[in-house]
């Protein structure tokens, strides 16, 4: 027998037996008053009397009334008290329901109830203040609140400047790195054995590292300077920000992440093959850069901001509003 046959039979079963009172209430209603006590589920005899004789035996209309007046009570009662609580949740705020608004509140680190957990163990971004932190009935005055977090385009822009503040500290990674690998170049002596140079820093291949890789930060630099000045330029316009705005400054930031991202990744990686295995050691800290860049470039993944560009450049399509884009 098939799982699906097994599966009716039981729910049949299970049916019949939630049926079987109430059968029997109807079959009650029908027998005369001899027949009450009678085990069967069948009466002996069947009469309508009953549905008759109710209304002489007991006062029935007076309790029926006194039911429809509990009743219409009842609901008269429960809209007057909902009516209230109805206009209050309908009621809009900064064009936000106010009881389903998303309010942005800033509070002191020392207040009474925060708790931070000091939990942080990654390979990178060792001193920043990340981890988790507890909130334990902290109290939020009036004048903590910043307003209504909604889809107003000028209030969402800080997606977009959080998400260039990171493309910034990735080009500023990728320049770091740079400086430093620049630093230890010019700190080392001589030169590969089979180089016809006198020092590291007149090897062609050296040279055509630092080449490549500067030109790929410059190239980061000058997209995200772009975006800066433009974020900039919009945020300006305040409550004038159209999400058409919004929109671009969007597309364009995330094509800054992209590109600061992918380039600090391979510039603080690149960097030890010009920096020799000298570099590698604990001492040096070159590889502060890597895992910082590692770690942070995790925050959010960079293949959605490749489908976020190319998804509009395509379709036309913009993401919605979260809190990564």
């Amino acid at each position: 027998m098939s799982r699906h046959v097994l599966v009716r039979v039981a729910l049949t079963v299970v049916l019949l037996a939630a049926l079987l009172p109430i059968l029997y209430l109807v079959s009650l209603s029908v027998r005369p008053p001899d027949d009450v006590l009678n085990s069967s589920l069948w009466p002996r005899e069947w009469t309508t009397a009953n549905f008759t004789s109710v209304f002489h035996t007991i006062e029935l209309g007076t309790m029926l009334q006194n039911s429809w007046i509990s009743a219409v009570g009842a609901a008269l009662l429960a809209v007057a008290i909902a009516t209230p609580a109805a206009y209050f949740t309908a009621r809009r705020v900064a064009g936000e329901r106010l009881l389903t608004a998303l309010l942005a509140a800033v509070v002191d680190h020392d207040r009474a109830g925060v708790q931070f957990q000091d939990d942080w163990d990654a390979l990178g971004q060792r001193l920043s203040a990340s981890g988790s932190v507890r909130f334990d009935n902290v109290a939020i005055a009036a004048d903590d609140v910043l307003g209504v977090v909604g889809e107003e385009p000028y209030s969402t822009l800080v997606t977009p400047g959080v998400q260039l503040g990171f493309a910034n500290l990735y080009l500023g990674i990728a320049e770091g790195a740079l400086a430093r690998a620049r630093e230890l170049t010019l700190a080392r002596r001589g030169a590969w054995l089979l180089s016809s140079v006198e020092h590291y820093s007149r090897d062609p291949f050296v040279q055509r590292v630092f080449g490549e890789l500067l030109a790929r930060a410059a190239a980061a630099e000058a997209l995200t300077d772009r975006w800066n000045t433009e974020y900039d330029r919009v945020i300006a316009r305040g409550a004038e920000v159209t999400a058409e705005d919004r929109a671009r400054v969007e597309i364009g930031i995330a094509k800054a992440k992209i590109v600061t991202t992918e380039t600090a990744l391979e510039v603080a990686h690149r960097v030890f093959e010009v920096t020799g295995s000298s570099s590698a050691r604990s001492e040096v800290g070159l590889d502060l850069f890597w895992r910082n860049i590692r770690t942070h470039s995790l925050h959010d993944p960079v293949d959605y901001k490749k489908l976020e560009v190319g998804a509009n450049y395509l379709t036309g399509d913009v993401q919605p509003i979260t809190l990564y884009t």
